[in-house]
């Protein structure tokens, strides 16, 4: 009966610890997400752009960029149609894109890199908003939107 209460309690504990983390890393994101809304946006340096999303037969989506941004610890994700920019040429180190305003920007493939985290809908009415990612320096004058909300 020992290892059995033995057993009990350790699941107790990891369920307990679990939740704890759980509630730290929403009030991490949150306290960002706020930040965020309040400033308009936030420069990342760190951000790991991972891959770049092609529509395929079984996956018809649109274009998008991947990150892991080590500040959330999550991965973001954005079309290039909301990025404000077009596919010029996928390289083994990089992504090379060009803005609808003509400038060229290169992302570099897993390396840190800078990219802005933004709160779709403008600024803080109060609640905490998803961030979506954006391109370093000026936004193109478009709507800010995440991939999910335009695939719906």
């Amino acid at each position: 009966a020992n290892l059995e209460e033995l057993k009990d309690m350790c699941k107790k504990c990891n369920t307990q610890k679990k939740k704890a983390d759980d509630a730290q890393r929403e009030s991490q994101e949150r306290s960002i997400s706020m930040a965020v809304q309040q400033l308009g946006f936030l420069e990342v340096d760190s951000a790991i752009v991972m891959n770049l999303v092609k529509p395929t037969p079984d996956m018809p989506v649109k274009m998008s960029l991947e990150a892991y941004v080590p500040l959330l610890d999550q991965f973001k994700s954005a079309s290039l149609e909301t990025l404000g920019a077009e596919l010029v040429e996928e390289r083994p180190s990089s992504i090379v894109l060009r803005r609808h305003n003509g400038e060229v920007v290169e992302l570099p493939l897993f390396q840190p890199t800078k990219l802005k985290l933004v709160a779709p809908g403008g600024k803080s009415d109060g609640k905490t908003r998803q961030l979506a990612i954006r391109l370093p320096g000026e936004d193109p004058p478009a709507v800010v939107r995440t991939v999910e909300e335009e695939q719906k």
